[in-house]
């Protein structure tokens, strides 16, 4: 796979790794061309992108999802937890669409606090079943609290002791924006579903 595409798709799917990509070596007496001992070269498994993609056009696809990028995600430079708008080229040709969803990510250095405290490495919504809005802003919203819980372990003179308290958990204020979006939401509506889930995300002690 040409460099320039495997970093590509890493950059889109962010729970990629470089293994991801390793390939199988051809099995012994593979042979190679007609009439080789191993009957010619061994099947690879299908890729979801077509190497080959037309380079114009991929550099449209990519000009439209940095464009959705910049439209809706803030700047998390500084924080341990973060919202990726998900979106390329494999998205533009199965989905029609740069972009279809938003996913809250912890960086790697808070991923063995998210595992001792049961809080979620990563949640993802899609457009097509909330909108656009809705999962940036139920997204943000876990990342905000990832984020304030996450410090309040990490500024600790002794974190591998650490205890939540009721008093610490309860001690969150949610963001302007999450308490003006979630009081226009209906009860019987699906994104009540998700503003119970995102109010009660917090640590647990284990």
């Amino acid at each position: 796979m040409p460099p320039e595409l495997r970093a590509g798709l890493l950059e889109e799917f962010p729970w990629l790794t470089a293994d991801d990509f390793a390939q199988e070596p051809s099995p012994a007496g593979g042979g190679g061309g007609d009439g080789g001992a191993g009957g010619g070269e061994a099947p690879r498994a299908p890729m979801r992108l077509d190497p080959k993609t037309d380079e114009e056009r991929a550099a449209e696809v990519r000009a439209r999802l940095l464009a959705v990028r910049e439209e809706w995600e803030l700047d998390w430079t500084d924080m341990w937890f973060y919202v990726r708008l998900l979106g390329g080229g494999w998205t533009d040709e199965f989905k029609k669409t740069a972009a279809d969803a938003a996913c809250m990510l912890a960086r790697e250095g808070a991923k063995s606090w998210c595992r001792k405290y049961c809080f979620p490495k990563q949640k993802s919504l899609y457009f097509s079943v909330y909108g656009i809005d809705t999962c940036n802003i139920v997204t943000r919203e876990w990342a905000r609290r990832g984020e304030f819980y996450f410090n309040m372990w990490y500024d600790e003179d002794k974190p591998a002791i650490f205890v939540y308290s009721d008093a610490m958990i309860e001690s969150y204020v949610p963001s302007m924006e999450w308490c003006e979006w979630a009081t226009r939401q209906d009860v019987d509506n699906d994104e009540w579903g998700l503003i119970e889930q995102v109010q009660v995300a917090a640590p647990t002690n284990t």
